[in-house]
């Protein structure tokens, strides 16, 4: 089962307390954004400006196209699964913040390590928009990390 599967929490509410999470731990210039398919948190913390994305669902999407018994589901029952997918999704993304958050404040990790795939670029993109494509090639052609590690030698 998937985390917060069932979930009735409005998406407004998870999103406030989102909000509320960023603003205690002392980020800053918050906002949510609905983008092409997907909806984006983006906030500032130590003028390094992160975002972080959800993708979005529609009623067309094949894994909404049948209830659990396989029969056709209507529209109006299509628009209830995606409501509810998007609402746990929400509340996925609040774990995640949290979790980081408490790494954090433990001194486990540091809010940088923590959230560097989300520090967008100068060029629009996140680290990670960039980088993981390239670890991703470079384990394909073999060649190992695509990102030479101090002191590891291979």
């Amino acid at each position: 089962m998937s985390y917060a599967q069932g979930t009735t929490v409005p998406v407004e509410k998870t999103q406030g307390e989102i909000v509320s999470l960023l603003k205690l731990h002392g980020c800053s210039k918050h906002g949510l954004f609905d983008l092409d398919g997907e909806a984006a948190l983006a906030f500032e913390m130590d003028k390094i400006t992160y975002q972080m994305r959800i993708k979005m669902l529609s009623p067309e999407d094949k894994q909404f196209a049948q209830g659990r018994s396989g029969h056709t589901l209507s529209s109006t029952d299509k628009q209830k699964k995606v409501d509810a997918e998007v609402r746990r999704r929400w509340r996925s993304l609040l774990l995640v913040i949290k979790a980081k958050m408490v790494a954090v404040s433990d001194k486990v990790s540091t809010f940088e390590q923590e959230f560097l795939a989300y520090a967008v670029m100068s060029d629009g993109r996140t680290v990670g928009d960039r980088v993981i494509p390239e670890l991703h090639r470079a384990a394909i052609e073999g060649r190992g990390s695509a990102l030479a590690l101090p002191g590891l030698t291979t």
